[in-house]
């Protein structure tokens, strides 16, 4: 399974144009792990880039406006409903949080706050079971 195909397959009729391109160029621009992106997406938004959440959030990755703001000024990035803005300011702040060196507590802490209820670990267990599951259908594929 390509790249293209695995995104297409988890997104389905939601799948945006472009989408398996964004996320592989937000990606290397942060060098952050494509699957774990795709895995917040899906977990977040079903990959609906209209998405709005209970509490504002909005986009792909359901960023919230109210507590990133200043993050999304200093992008240059103020439409999350955009769906290359709304990767960058997702993926900026899992790099802020460490993804690539504790992914876990990095998707915990992007789900929960500081806090991390139990909720939030739970978020991140699944976010990595299902990036972790990508990988596999990629590498299974290529075989």
């Amino acid at each position: 399974m390509t790249w293209t195909e695995l995104v297409v397959s988890v997104c389905g009729t939601f799948m945006t144009p472009n989408l398996d391109q964004h996320i592989l160029d937000v990606s290397e621009t942060y060098e952050a792990d494509k699957e774990i992106i795709l895995g917040v997406i899906h977990q977040e938004s079903r990959c609906n880039t209209q998405a709005v959440g209970g509490v504002g959030e909005l986009g792909l990755m359901q960023i919230s406006p109210r507590w990133h703001i200043q993050r999304m000024q200093d992008l240059g990035r103020t439409n999350l409903l955009d769906p290359y803005s709304n990767l960058v300011v997702g993926v900026d702040l899992l790099k802020f949080l460490k993804v690539d060196k504790n992914p876990y507590k990095a998707l915990a802490m992007y789900n929960g706050g500081y806090a991390m209820p139990e909720s939030s670990k739970k978020y991140a267990e699944s976010v990595i079971y299902k990036s972790n599951n990508y990988k596999n259908k990629i590498q299974t594929s290529s075989i």
